[in-house]
């Protein structure tokens, strides 16, 4: 009982130090940027993108009235 207790206990420190390496990999990256480094940049794509499509609304509805009045006149004409 005693040698199956020392073997489950080894088999603990070695499964606890596989999964502390394996987590490091993840958190840190594996040769590329950190896993939180990827997860900001791409909160920073994806804030610009909003920010840039408000924009793009915000100037077609600034544009509207003056298209209108241009179609108005040129249908005068």
């Amino acid at each position: 009982m005693n040698e199956a207790i020392i073997r489950l206990q080894e088999q603990g420190r070695v499964t606890e130090a596989d999964v502390t390496s394996l987590l490091k990999i993840i958190r840190d990256g594996n040769g590329r940027p950190p896993l939180m480094s990827r997860l900001e940049a791409l909160e920073r794509a994806v804030a610009k993108e909003e920010i840039d499509s408000k924009m793009r609304w915000d100037l077609v509805i600034a544009m509207a009235p003056g298209m209108v009045a241009l179609l108005a006149t040129m249908m005068g004409m």
